[in-house]
């Protein structure tokens, strides 16, 4: 028989394939058609696995294992993601205000606008994080390592980037005012002529 689908129901992936488009886009050129395209299309898809009230209490009770969960818009100002493996989730539009994720494992996490205002990410594996046009003010990255991330167009006003290996991240249209960038690793990474470095600070040529 035939499915029908029904108008105005959005077509849904798993878990897994919204993880491994999120690596994909990762792995695309900063502004190429296809990168985008992937970015805009997880916009517009629901989730088999979608935000849920089993995921979001766990969050909230000390769960450890969120590896491709899907925690999108929510409140979670009360989660502790400490050593939590955050591996590829979906954080997209949540507000994560001083939530702690110290030494958390977050590569390729989708973390798209979201609140993360003195959020402690100490330590934390960020590696092809996607966490553009978030606000991250005095957020603590220090000793994080952030290579390859996109932070493209993000608020990092007196974030702590002490020691954080920021290889190869996209900084483009990102505001360091006042932040610390004390041993920070800084080779190859993207910027522009909007991008906003703390006072004082050079930084390396193109």
């Amino acid at each position: 028989m035939q499915s029908v689908k029904l108008a105005g129901s959005r077509p849904k992936i798993s878990s897994q394939d919204r993880s491994s488009l999120i690596k994909l886009a990762s792995s695309l050129p900063k502004g190429s058609p296809e990168r985008r395209a992937i970015l805009s299309g997880l916009t517009k898809v629901s989730y088999t696995n979608q935000t849920n009230k089993e995921e979001v209490s766990k969050a909230l009770t000390g769960g450890k294992e969120f590896a491709n969960a899907d925690l999108s818009h929510v409140d979670l100002r009360a989660a502790n993601f400490t050593q939590a493996n955050l591996e590829g989730a979906d954080l997209r539009d949540s507000n994560l205000d001083r939530v702690n994720f110290s030494g958390a494992k977050m590569s390729y996490a989708l973390m798209a606008e979201v609140d993360i205002n003195g959020a402690n990410f100490s330590g934390a594996d960020m590696r092809l994080a996607l966490i553009p046009n978030a606000s991250a003010v005095k957020a603590n990255f220090s000793k994080a390592n952030l290579s390859g991330a996109d932070l493209i167009g993000s608020l990092l006003l007196n974030a702590d980037l002490t020691g954080a290996n920021l290889s190869k991240a996209r900084l483009n249209k990102v505001n360091l005012t006042g932040a610390k960038l004390d041993g920070a690793k800084l080779d190859g990474i993207q910027f522009d002529d909007d991008t906003e470095w703390p006072d004082g600070f050079t930084p390396p040529k193109k």
